[in-house]
């Protein structure tokens, strides 16, 4: 499974290619205006780009968001209020995988568990904190099996105490699938992609392993975070890498 995008969006300056391996998941960073979510929302579907968009040699860059093969996760939920938990993860199992409604729901419930949410099943967004909306935000993105998991900035918005638990579930979720993430942490960076693509002015000015990129950066952007962050010099990344993975 490859993906490979080339784009323009001149009124948000932005032009790059992009191409994505089999299994292979991307940190996009940058300042901000720099293009990361732009980038996502064209893979989404929700911004029209210039330029093809091919999922495994196919061309899915006319399909409308709800027909493409990729899950999303922002920062924030995003939950259907006005449905329980279950009913928000069955959701895209009855609408874009055509499951009827007694197998979607039975599917949700085991996805739910599967993130350790499945007792929230009965109840509502407002009744959830955050680490539990996220989770249940995840369960229901991955839902439809998308082949393409995209994340922008899904931690940024949760208490410091949730976001460990969080980071593994985001880790074991992407564990095998493409996946872009957008972040300005770089430790999210580093436990949750292969790669890092540095933007600037909506073009790529750096791309390489994650661990490169953090320890010697090339670009402005990549070396005012080893700056910002001294622990990024002085820590041996494989090895962090793998003892928090």
């Amino acid at each position: 499974m490859t993906l490979s995008l080339t784009a323009s969006v001149p009124s948000r300056g932005l032009a790059l290619e992009l191409s994505l391996a089999a299994g292979e998941r991307v940190a996009l960073l940058g300042p901000n205006g720099a293009g990361k979510s732009t980038t996502l929302d064209v893979l989404a579907g929700f911004l029209p780009a210039s330029g093809p968009l091919l999922l495994d040699g196919a061309s899915i860059g006319a399909a409308p968001a709800y027909r493409r093969p990729i899950g999303l996760l922002a920062q924030q939920p995003l939950l259907f209020p006005h449905l329980d938990v279950l009913g928000n993860v069955a959701f895209p199992l009855e609408h874009r995988r055509g499951l009827e409604r007694r197998a979607a729901r039975a599917a949700a419930a085991e996805r739910l568990e599967e993130f350790g949410v499945g007792h929230l099943a009965r109840r509502r967004p407002p009744q959830l904190s955050g680490g539990q909306a996220q989770r249940v935000a995840l369960a229901r993105a991955l839902a439809a099996e998308p082949r393409l998991l995209l994340l922008d900035e899904p931690l940024a918005a949760l208490d410091v105490t949730a976001v460990p638990e969080m980071r593994r579930a985001l880790r074991a979720a992407m564990e095998g699938r493409m996946g872009v993430v957008v972040t300005h942490d770089p430790l999210d960076a580093l436990l949750l992609a292969d790669r890092a693509i540095v933007l600037q002015d909506g073009r790529i000015v750096e791309d390489g392993p994650v661990t490169r990129v953090l320890s010697a950066p090339t670009s402005d952007f990549a070396r005012s975070l080893l700056e910002q962050s001294p622990w990024l010099a002085a820590a041996d990344l494989t090895a962090l890498r793998a003892r928090l993975a």
